[in-house]
C-alpha cells in the first residue's frame, strides 16, 4: 500500500514521509487560510484573522525543521537539490499563473497606482522579495483604505521562501557537530528575531517590523524548536482534553479579538501566540481532542487547497468588489459580495490544484530547467507589466508618497529657519503632487515644509467605503493626522498653511445607522466638527490657514465611475471648507484662514482635462510634475495679500 501524505508546509500540498499522516495538521492550515481570508473579507468581521500568517509560519518551522531531520537521521544528511527541487515544483507553478492572471486583470481594469505598481511587484514576486519590497515603498498590510495591491499577500510566501533558502544550509551545517548546537542556534537566533521586531517598531516603523524576514523569522524558528524537542510527540489521553479545550479556544480568542492596531502585539503578543499555535500543532500530532476536531473532512480538504486558496484570495478581493459587481449596498448586497468571491477563490484554487500543481508535482523536471523556465516566466511577465504600467506624469504621487511617509520623523525633526518665511503644505496625495510644484516655482527664500500623507481623510468613522467601493471595518486610514499636524506647527510655527484635502472625505461613511454621505445631516456634522478642529489645530501658532476647496475627480484610463466622482458631492464638501473658515474667523479679531477656490478651476462645466495647454490631471485625481507647477503658479497669484506678504511676496 502506498504511503498516505502528510502536511507539509503551510505553502503547499502534503507530501509522503516516513513519520506518517498526520491529519490534524491539515485542519489547522484550513484554519489559518480560513482566517486570513475572513480578515480580508471586507463584509466580514475578523479582527485577528491576520493571525493565520502566523500560524502558517510556526506550522512551517515545525513540519520542515521534523522532516530536516528525519532526512538526516536516515541518511546522515539532507539533499538540498531534491530539496529545492520539491519545493520548486509545489510552489513555482501556481505562483506562476496567478501572476500571469494578476498582470491581466491589472491592465484591463486596475486603477493606475495598481498598474504603476505592477512591475515591481511581479519582480519582487519571481524572486520571492516581496515583503523587502514592501517596506521600501512603505506598504502597510493593515491598510485597506487606498488603492490596493493584487500581489500584496505575496510577503507572506516570500518570508517563508527565504526561511527554506537558508534553513537547510543552517540545519545541515550544525548538525554535522551536535544536535545541541543547533537548538542553540535556532534558539538565539528566535531570541534576536524577537529583539529586532521590539527594536524596529521603537523606531517607529511598524511596517519595517511587521513585513521583515529578520523580525518575524521567530515564529519560524519557534517551530522549529517545537520539532527539535517534540517532532516524534504523539500527545494522548485524558490529560491532553483540557490543554486541547484551552488551546482551541485561545486561538478562537485571538482571531476574534486581537486586532491589528494592537502595538502590543510587537511587543510579546506575536511571540505568545505562536507559543500558543506551537502548542496546539503539537497537540494536533497526537490522538486529542484538536487533533480530532482538526481531522474533520471538511477541513483537511480545505486545508490540501490552502496554498491555492492564500494565492488567490487577495486578488479576487482586490478586484471582485461589491461595486464593481453592482452589487447593492445592502445585507443581502453584502452577504451576494461574500458568496460570489468564495466562489471564485475556490474555484481558481480548484483549478490551480487540478490542472497545475498535481501536473507539476508529477514531472520529472530537474533542478537547473525549472530554475531557468521560472526565470524566462518572470521575465515575460515583468516585460508586459512595465508596457502595461502608465506614464511617470500621472505617477508623480506614488513616487513621493514613499518619501513622505518615512520622513514623519524627520521632518518633525528638521528645525525652522528663523531667517525664513515658512509654508508649510499638508493634505493627502492631491497634496502632495501640488507640494511638488510649488517647490519648483516658489521663490527659493520661503522655506516649504511637506506635512502631507497618502491616504489621509480628515473624517474618521468606524466604517467607511474604500478605494474600490468596497466597505472597510475601519475607516481611520489616519487617525493621527491632527496630532502630526499638531507637532508639525509647534516644531516650525509657519507663517502660512496650505491645506488640500483630495478624495477621501466624498466616500459615504456608517456610524451605526447606515450610510451616509456629503449633503446628508450626520455627515455633514461630522465633517464640520472635524474640519473645524483640523483649521484650530493649524492655526494655533498665529499661522494663516488658505484652505483650497476640494477639487473635481474624474475617472483614469480603465477605471469605472465611483462615488468620489459625484460634483454634487464635491461641491457640498467645499461649501462646508467655506463655513468652516467663516466659523474659525468669527473666533477672533484677525483673519485666521482664507479660501482658495481650486474646485472653482476643476470643475469648468465638468472635469477640467487641461489648463494652459497642460493636461494637468491625467489620472483625473492627482497633477502630473508639470501640472502640479501650472496649479501651483495659479495658487501663488490667487493667495490673498496677508498670506503674500507674511511669505515675503509682493502683494498682487
Amino acid at each position: 500500500m502506498a504511503p498516505k501524505e502528510t502536511a507539509l508546509a503551510p505553502d503547499a500540498p502534503a507530501d509522503p514521509v516516513a513519520t506518517g499522516w498526520r491529519p490534524g495538521l491539515d485542519g489547522l492550515r484550513a484554519l489559518a487560510v480560513l482566517g486570513v481570508m475572513a480578515y480580508h473579507e471586507p463584509n466580514l468581521v475578523m479582527a485577528g484573522g491576520f493571525l493565520g500568517v502566523d500560524l502558517f509560519f510556526v506550522l512551517s518551522g515545525f513540519l520542515i525543521t521534523g522532516l530536516l531531520l528525519d532526512e538526516h537521521r536516515r541518511s546522515g544528511t539532507v539533499s538540498l537539490r531534491s530539496f529545492w527541487n520539491r519545493r520548486g515544483r509545489r510552489l513555482l507553478p501556481a505562483l506562476a499563473a496567478l501572476l500571469a492572471v494578476v498582470l491581466i486583470v491589472t491592465t484591463l481594469i486596475g486603477d493606475v497606482a495598481q498598474r504603476h505598481d505592477l512591475p515591481g511587484g511581479l519582480l519582487s514576486a519571481v524572486f520571492y522579495v516581496s515583503n523587502w519590497n514592501l517596506i521600501a515603498h512603505h506598504q502597510s498590510y493593515f491598510d485597506q483604505f487606498s488603492s490596493l495591491s493584487p500581489l500584496q499577500h505575496l510577503w507572506s510566501l516570500a518570508i517563508e521562501e527565504q526561511f527554506y533558502l537558508i534553513w537547510p544550509l543552517v540545519v545541515i551545517a550544525c548538525l554535522s557537530r551536535s544536535r545541541k548546537l543547533l537548538i542553540g542556534v535556532t534558539g538565539i537566533a528566535a531570541v534576536t528575531s524577537i529583539g529586532l521586531m521590539a527594536f524596529f517598531l521603537g523606531n517607529g516603523d511598524p511596517s519595517r517590523s511587521y513585513y521583515g524576514t529578520d523580525t518575524r523569522a521567530f515564529s519560524l524558528l519557534i517551530g522549529a524548536l517545537g520539532a527539535l524537542f517534540a517532532w516524534h510527540l504523539r500527545p494522548s489521553g485524558r490529560k491532553t482534553l483540557f490543554a486541547g479545550i484551552v488551546g482551541l479556544l485561545a486561538l478562537a480568542g485571538a482571531f476574534l479579538f486581537i486586532h491589528d492596531s494592537d502595538r502590543w502585539m510587537y511587543r510579546g503578543g506575536f511571540v505568545a501566540f505562536a507559543f500558543v499555535a506551537l502548542g496546539v500543532i503539537i497537540l494536533a500530532s497526537g490522538d486529542t481532542i484538536v487533533s480530532k476536531a482538526m481531522s474533520h473532512p471538511i477541513l483537511r480538504k480545505i486545508g490540501f487547497l490552502s496554498y491555492a486558496l492564500y494565492l488567490w484570495h487577495w486578488p479576487i478581493r482586490v478586484f471582485a468588489t461589491d461595486v464593481r459587481m453592482h452589487l447593492p449596498n445592502t445585507t443581502v448586497g453584502e452577504i451576494a459580495g461574500i458568496a460570489i468571491r468564495l466562489a471564485l477563490t475556490f474555484g481558481m484554487a480548484w483549478l490551480s490544484m487540478e490542472l497545475i500543481e498535481r501536473w507539476f508535482r508529477r514531472s520529472q523536471l530537474g533542478v537547473a530547467r525549472f530554475g531557468i523556465g521560472w526565470l524566462g516566466v518572470g521575465a515575460v511577465l515583468v516585460g508586459f507589466a512595465l508596457l502595461a504600467a502608465p506614464s511617470a506624469g500621472s505617477t508623480i504621487a506614488t513616487s513621493i508618497g514613499a518619501d513622505q511617509s518615512a520622513s514623519r520623523e524627520r521632518t518633525l525633526a528638521t528645525p525652522r529657519d528663523p531667517s525664513r518665511p515658512s509654508l508649510l503644505i499638508v493634505g493627502d496625495s492631491v497634496a502632495l503632487t501640488l507640494d511638488n510644484g510649488v517647490r519648483h516655482v516658489i521663490d527659493p527664500k520661503v522655506s516649504i515644509v511637506g506635512g502631507s500623507e497618502l491616504g489621509c481623510a480628515l473624517l474618521l468613522s468606524p466604517k467607511a467605503m474604500t478605494f474600490d467601493g468596497s466597505w472597510t471595518k475601519d475607516g481611520t486610514q489616519c487617525p493621527d493626522h491632527n496630532d502630526y499636524w499638531s507637532k508639525l506647527v509647534e516644531a516650525q510655527t509657519p507663517d502660512v498653511v496650505i491645506i488640500l484635502m483630495g478624495a477621501w472625505d466624498l466616500y459615504a461613511r456608517d456610524w451605526g445607522d447606515g450610510p451616509v454621505a456629503p449633503g446628508d445631516r450626520e455627515f455633514d456634522q461630522k465633517y464640520t466638527e472635524a474640519i473645524d478642529a483640523t483649521l484650530k489645530v493649524l492655526s494655533a501658532r498665529g499661522a494663516e490657514v488658505i484652505v483650497l476647496t476640494t477639487p473635481c475627480f474624474e475617472p483614469g484610463p480603465g477605471e469605472r465611475a465611483g462615488p468620489q466622482h459625484d460634483v454634487k458631492r464635491a461641491e457640498r464638501i467645499a461649501q462646508l471648507q467655506r463655513d468652516a473658515v467663516d466659523t474659525l474667523n468669527q473666533s477672533g479679531p484677525t483673519v485666521l484662514s482664507s479660501i482658495v477656490d481650486l474646485q472653482s478651476i476643476t470643475c469648468d462645466n465638468g472635469f477640467t482635462q487641461t489648463r494652459d495647454g497642460v493636461a494637468w490631471r491625467p489620472d483625473g485625481v492627482h497633477f502630473s510634475i508639470d501640472g502640479s507647477q501650472v496649479a501651483a503658479r495659479w495658487l501663488l497669484d490667487s493667495l490673498p495679500d496677508s498670506a503674500r506678504s507674511r511669505l515675503g511676496l509682493p502683494a498682487q
